[in-house]
């Protein structure tokens, strides 16, 4: 039996097993988010973005009962990553026709960013300044106060303490990550935020049952 902790307190997250937690991807907000870093940390690659926007998703989840992206995350040797996200920057990087990325999806990331490819690994940088209209105050908020805690850290050791995260340590190897374990052990978290996610869900599943009874 699977359960989380909020300082002292720890409770059930379920008496039988459940899937994961899913939600509705945003490609707009992965798109300004990946602009804020590329406008606020150096040499942001692909390995470095994937752990700083964990930790984004993570900080506005435990607050607030959602994550920013609504990204689908596994547990990889790296780390955490964000798998659609990771789609995204992969073909930026390397186009690659079987990946069956909507184009548009493409097209939105570079209006905004450009991929430098003269140093070692290739960098993703500001093209032009984004609006930011797609995210919230409490998003923003995410982004400054992950880029304060995280930017300056190396990908080396973003890996090393994302291999800490209880995410990491409780999930499978090359599984999904649920997103209920975003919270466990998390000092900032509160049982509000996790019982909205679960509300989340619960919206989803019913929007996905009328939807396949029509």
């Amino acid at each position: 039996m699977l359960g989380v902790s909020f300082g002292r307190e720890e409770f059930n997250m379920t008496s039988k097993i459940q899937p994961p937690i899913r939600l509705k991807y945003d490609i707009e907000k992965f798109v300004a988010c990946l602009s804020f870093l590329a406008a606020n940390i150096k040499n942001l690659d692909k390995l470095k973005a994937a752990k700083m926007l964990y930790y984004v998703d993570k900080y506005h989840l435990i607050r607030h009962g959602r994550p920013i992206l609504g990204d689908v995350y596994y547990r990889l040797d790296y780390g955490p990553i964000p798998s659609k996200s990771l789609d995204v920057m992969n073909e930026a990087i390397s186009p690659v026709k079987f990946r069956d990325l909507p184009q548009e999806n493409l097209e939105l990331l570079g209006r905004y960013i450009r991929v430098n490819e003269a140093k070692r690994h290739p960098i993703f940088e500001t093209k032009r300044e984004h609006e930011f209209d797609v995210l919230s105050e409490s998003e923003k908020e995410a982004l400054q106060e992950t880029v304060k805690k995280y930017g300056r850290h190396s990908g080396g050791d973003l890996i090393r303490l994302t291999h800490n995260e209880a995410s990491w340590l409780k999930s499978e190897k090359n599984g999904e990550i649920d997103y209920r374990l975003f919270f466990d052990d998390a000092k900032d978290a509160n049982r509000e935020a996790f019982d909205y996610l679960e509300s989340l869900q619960e919206q989803m599943d019913l929007v996905f049952s009328l939807s396949a009874s029509a």
